[in-house]
């Protein structure tokens, strides 16, 4: 299945667009209907999105829809996009229009369940339905947490079964700096600079990719956070997963 299909108003980064003339246009095609629905304005974190139920839910995607008829979305702190939309109350529908075109794909059916409001529709003949959550603040996403200092406390070999410690590595409090362009520095226990390269998280899931300036090599890790600190995780060989235990600076 083309996944190019799936919401580009969710899933791309675009250029950004003047709103007032998309509202113009989403006006002329669809007459004078109203900005400003209660149900609909505000803040939500997309929660889930399935394609003919499979999911493809994007991290930290949030939408803001204000009662003037723009809107803002991005992901975690990061915006990507803006525009227009439309509610028509009467059929339960919302459109959007980003640079100065409207959403081909056509309107949303809107309805509510709870707390959630739930758009769905047909994108060539896949059935697309996303799940939101009004929220009152925009939602951090992995790359938002990891940018900073970060020293390396342990780094242990874990049976990827048993869970059973299999091997403790005594490295040197190696410290790794991720910055907001997406560059990292890797500096030794003297604070000499070892390392540099990009950094990039997945969009779909917390796997951290490290590539280095020095013949581009890259390494992934599958990464977590809590309280301030930070797991890496890696198969190494068939039997052992390595851990390495952050603190951030």
């Amino acid at each position: 299945m083309k996944h190019s299909l799936l919401i580009f108003l969710l899933l791309i980064v675009i250029k950004p667009c003047h709103a007032q003339n998309a509202s113009q246009i989403v006006s002329e095609k669809t007459g004078n209907i109203s900005f400003s629905p209660l149900p609909v304005t505000g803040l939500w974190v997309i929660e889930k999105v399935e394609v003919n139920d499979k999911d493809l839910t994007p991290t930290a995607k949030w939408i803001l829809l204000e009662e003037d008829g723009t809107f803002t979305s991005g992901n975690g702190w990061l915006q990507n996009d803006l525009g227009s939309w439309i509610y028509d109350d009467q059929q339960k529908t919302l459109l959007q229009s980003t640079e100065a075109r409207i959403d081909p794909y056509g309107p949303f059916n809107v309805s509510f369940q709870n707390e959630k409001m739930i758009w769905e529709r047909i994108e060539e003949g896949n059935k697309v339905s996303i799940t939101l959550v009004n929220v009152n603040q925009k939602p951090m996403a992995p790359w938002d947490t990891l940018v900073g200092t970060w020293e390396i406390r342990i780094a242990n070999g874990i049976h990827p079964t048993t869970g059973r410690v299999v091997a403790e590595y005594l490295l040197e409090r190696i410290t790794y700096s991720f910055n907001w362009d997406r560059r990292y520095n890797k500096f030794d226990t003297e604070g000499v600079l070892v390392e540099t390269g990009i950094w990039q998280i997945d969009s779909h899931s917390p796997i951290l990719t490290l590539i280095s300036d020095d013949k581009d090599i890259r390494t992934r890790w599958a990464i977590e956070f809590s309280n301030g600190n930070m797991l890496w995780e890696r198969l190494l060989v068939k039997n052992e997963l390595m851990k390495l235990y952050f603190k951030k600076g």
